[in-house]
């Protein structure tokens, strides 16, 4: 209740605040309307001064609007926008960046002075404001009009830059540029504005009034140009000043910064880090960039916009408005200026972002590729191979193609993704590891620490044909069935001697099985499983799994374990003994986890167990590895990595057991993007 009454006290607040301000400013204007209006100044005759020679300074003449109002002035050619002379004794000081542009101005009349000067640099603007004192001094002039010019962009998204130098350049240049000359060219001013005032022309932006995307530092410089031109309007427009501030706003108009904008954006692009350019799409987002600004230019390929020569017109008629009070505190000029701008503007922020997204060029994701995986499923299941190429042919024969690029010597494979377009389950990925010092053939797939990778399919007679028939593969031993548990198994070695193995349940299980893919809209083969070799103390693992949010789905012991299927690994069932099998997996994941300890034939581990992990994702790596930790297990530091695909991103780890079969934490979400 306390709240509600808070939030009418301040609208009624409100209200009051914006009735009085009107009615105040109003009555001001009524006022002031039936007052005698100021005279001229005049001479000890008494007759007006109206031949006195009027300084106009412009910044940025090198091109655009600054060059053309600076020669047009000097000129004296007519606005098409006022009947007035734009001469009435006038001077132009044109400042230019370079020493060329200013050198071809002054070549262009009597009534105009190049100058070069770079608005950055204290020195420059020092020697400027000595050269127009001097002209000042010498014409017997007085100084009329100051129009900042001078102005930048350096666009793209805030992520393509690598450091904030780009940034502050364009700061540099629009905002404090400007307010170093109004500084020091202020003094010349009050020495006559008192009599003849003075005006301020600040060349703002729609940018100024309505941020874009795409744009961060040309808009934050243009909303500091709008800010500081309100403050010192206030602070100068009243005697002893008598000096107009006025910002001008033009939209869209065909001038050399409108054309290198679109070229400095996708430079921008180009030049950022390779993660920063695939987290907006890469390929895809630089062909869509460049359809957008191929459509948006003029009709002559040019940039796109009105023709400069209106706002030049515009200006014009501000400089030779005789009356300061006639000036507006700001002009909107363009015809999407008038329109969409002003309306952006005024809109509420969300309303106004929504219709921003329409002519901004968005991140792309690429469906083709995963998306991230979800929080606390097995992302993927890496693999290391000895040449990445060689081992490619191996598991595209099962159906796991290739995803992304190979980078770092690491490929991403996917097999059968869910056809399911609303909220479709994860499926897991192979990531093929390459390291050439690896020693090949790996140990035998009973041996400590080792693991397996486990594929489901509906069709074992006519995939195993297709495999020995058309990819020239041979399996470990003779596909295998057992009867009673209804399952079979035919078992094959990768070019480095890890095992992958398809299997098929029939009766009963095979047909829950098929139901779930069915249910889950996926087609096989499917990755099924990840087997990981225990060598001591299963019931602790399992313990620890259970920890770390695994779920049992399936345990058997010695006793009930389908020794009839070993022969498919090549080995006796009559001397093989495994002591447990646990199967488990996370909620809402479709990929398992197989937990196996051997007793006999006993082994000890020789270190490429350590090769091979499987990995979880999770929203804090941290976390999880204190979860796994006080499960049991042992853990080590946090890293990033580079991965195809998703980038650096943030891993830790930890080992089932000591030194082997590695069960690593990924943050996909946590990058580092530099």
């Amino acid at each position: 209740m306390g709240q509600v009454m808070g939030k009418a006290v301040n609208l009624a607040l409100y209200g009051m605040i914006c009735g009085f301000a009107s009615g105040y400013y109003f009555t001001k204007r009524i006022v002031s309307s039936f007052s005698k209006s100021e005279d001229a100044p005049r001479d000890i005759s008494g007759q007006p001064i109206s031949l006195k020679k009027k300084v106009v300074v412009i910044t940025g003449c090198d091109t655009g609007f600054g060059r053309l109002l600076s020669q047009q002035l000097s000129c004296g050619a007519e606005s098409s926008n006022t009947n007035t002379n734009t001469n009435m004794n006038m001077y132009v000081v044109a400042l230019c960046l370079t020493s060329e542009a200013a050198q071809e101005l002054t070549n262009l009349n009597d009534s105009i002075c190049g100058i070069q000067c770079d608005v950055t640099k204290d020195e420059d603007i020092q020697r400027v404001t000595v050269r127009i004192e001097t002209i000042l001094e010498e014409d017997k002039a007085y100084l009329h009009t100051l129009v900042n010019n001078a102005g930048i962009a350096n666009p793209g998204n805030f992520l393509f830059y690598k450091n904030t130098k780009p940034l502050e350049q364009v700061m540099s240049v629009n905002y404090f540029g400007m307010i170093k000359v109004t500084k020091s060219l202020l003094p010349l001013f009050l020495r006559t504005s008192p009599t003849f005032g003075g005006r301020i022309l600040n060349m703002s932006s729609v940018c100024g009034a309505s941020a874009s995307p795409g744009n961060s530092a040309y808009n934050a410089s243009k909303f500091a140009v709008e800010a500081f031109s309100d403050s010192i309007r206030m602070e100068l427009k009243e005697q002893p000043f008598n000096i107009s501030v006025v910002k001008v706003r033009p939209g869209q108009f065909s001038t050399t910064i409108q054309s290198d904008w679109s070229h400095g954006f996708k430079k921008n692009f180009e030049t950022a880090s390779s993660p920063i350019q695939e987290l907006y799409g890469g390929e895809a987002f630089a062909a869509n960039m460049e359809k957008t600004y191929v459509s948006s230019s003029g009709a002559d390929g040019g940039p796109p916009g009105g023709q400069p020569q209106y706002v030049v017109d515009f200006l014009k008629s501000l400089i030779c408005e005789k009356d300061l009070n006639q000036l507006e505190p700001y002009y909107w000029l363009g015809n999407d200026a008038n329109t969409l701008w002003k309306a952006l503007h005024h809109l509420p922020t969300q309303i106004g972002d929504s219709i921003k997204a329409f002519f901004h060029v968005a991140p792309i994701l690429i469906m083709s590729l995963p998306l991230l995986p979800p929080t606390n499923v097995v992302s993927h299941v890496t693999i290391s191979v000895k040449n990445i190429e060689k081992s490619l042919s191996f598991y595209k024969a099962f159906g796991l193609m290739p995803v992304g690029d190979t980078v770092n010597g690491q490929r991403f494979l996917l097999c059968n993704s869910s056809k399911r377009t609303k909220s479709p389950d994860w499926s897991t990925l192979v990531l093929l590891k390459e390291d050439s010092d690896m020693p090949s053939p790996r140990g035998e797939s009973y041996e400590a620490g080792m693991t397996r990778l486990c594929i489901y399919t509906s069709s074992m007679e006519d995939d195993v044909q297709r495999l020995k028939s058309q990819h020239e593969m041979t399996p470990i031993a003779p596909t295998t069935h057992d009867e009673k548990a209804g399952g079979v198994i035919t078992a094959f070695k990768d070019p480095d001697g890890f095992v992958v193995y398809l299997t098929q349940f029939n009766g009963l299980l095979g047909k829950m099985v098929n139901a779930n893919l069915w249910r889950k809209k996926r087609s096989t083969p499917w990755l099924f499983h990840w087997t990981i070799n225990i060598s001591q103390d299963i019931q602790g693992v399992m313990l620890a799994f259970e920890k770390m949010g695994f779920q049992t789905l399936s345990d058997q012991d010695s006793d009930q374990v389908a020794n009839d299927l070993l022969p498919a690994f090549n080995m006796d069932p009559h001397t093989t003994k495994i002591e447990h099998i646990r199967t488990c997996n996370r909620k809402n994941d479709m990929f398992h986890a197989t937990l196996m300890q051997w007793i006999a034939p006993k082994s000890e581990k020789k270190g490429w167990e350590k090769s091979n992990a499987m990995t979880i994702a999770v929203d804090d790596v941290y976390a999880a590895l204190d979860v796994a930790k006080n499960a049991g297990l042992e853990t080590t530091g946090v890293e990033y990595r580079v991965l195809p695909i998703y980038g650096n991103v943030l891993f830790g780890t930890a080992y089932v057991e000591p030194g082997s079969a590695p069960i690593e934490f990924c943050c996909f979400r946590q990058k580092h993007i530099y």
